[in-house]
């Protein structure tokens, strides 16, 4: 997995954040700042996956209210590539 262009990544909970999820959609999008041809699906497809559900419901709801790591192997967090299920 690669980081975000001029991001540092943090562990634990953190007051915000930013996750990237490599759901390995095909096709590409572009390399240019236009849409793709065809919809791969992902953005539709990511906030159905139940780590980012987790995600947004401890950055929303009580008692944490913090953005955590909800992607995990094993029960250990993990990057967020759907491909190896850290985004189940």
């Amino acid at each position: 997995m690669k980081l975000p262009w001029g991001l540092t990544q943090a562990t634990g909970a953190q007051g915000n954040g930013i996750v990237v999820f490599d759901d390995h959609p095909t096709p590409l999008p572009p390399d240019t700042n236009e849409p793709p041809a065809k919809d791969n699906g992902t953005h539709a497809g990511i906030n159905r996956k139940p780590a980012a559900l987790r995600m947004v419901e401890s950055f929303l709801l009580p008692p944490t209210q913090q953005a955590v790591d909800g992607c995990t192997l094993d029960g250990s967090p993990a990057p967020c590539d759907c491909a190896t299920g850290a985004c189940d």
